[in-house]
């Protein structure tokens, strides 16, 4: 990869269409905002990632998936999520621990990438985002994640919580 990768992230179905600001410079959000959107999330995934490129018109080198109800936990997730895809070419899926956020309290939530209820937050390569078709259902990422562990992927897990989850 580049010395500064481009990353895209994908927020699913949300109402504000803000997320906190990171300390990373090639960073894009797209939102799927309720209010101005009308298509599924699966639908909102599959389309910004086949339709994604930047300013200059090159494709992204990681994506990344988060329903709209998440958010990233320190100023440098997405640094670390990066330094990580750096550490060996062969590292082309990754999830992350998550810090669940309720009204009182906070807890952290260690992730099991093979765990068939986890619906977590992924970043992935751009070496593999043709072999993702989002599904609309209940655990569209978890079963993303299955489909590419089923292909032979190895999903890589970074033991931080560095997205956060916003509890009702």
């Amino acid at each position: 990869m580049s010395e500064s990768p481009n990353v895209l992230i994908a927020v699913g179905n949300t109402t504000e269409g803000e997320i906190p600001q990171q300390n990373y410079k090639n960073i894009f959000t797209e939102f799927n905002i309720a209010s101005f959107n009308t298509e599924s999330d699966a639908d909102f995934y599959n389309t910004t990632i086949r339709t994604s490129s930047t300013d200059e018109g090159s494709d992204f080198d990681i994506y990344g998936f988060m329903p709209g109800n998440y958010k990233y936990t320190y100023d440098s997730s997405i640094q670390q999520i990066v330094d990580f895809f750096q550490r060996d070419d062969h590292i082309e899926i990754v999830v992350c621990d998550i810090l669940s956020i309720n009204p009182l309290f906070k807890t952290y939530q260690y992730i099991h990438p093979q765990s068939l209820t986890n619906n977590i937050p992924f970043f992935i390569k751009q070496s593999i985002k043709n072999k993702i078709q989002f599904v609309n259902e209940k655990l569209l990422f978890q079963n993303q994640l299955n489909k590419l562990q089923q292909e032979g992927h190895t999903i890589f897990h970074i033991a931080s919580p560095l997205i956060s989850l916003a509890q009702s």
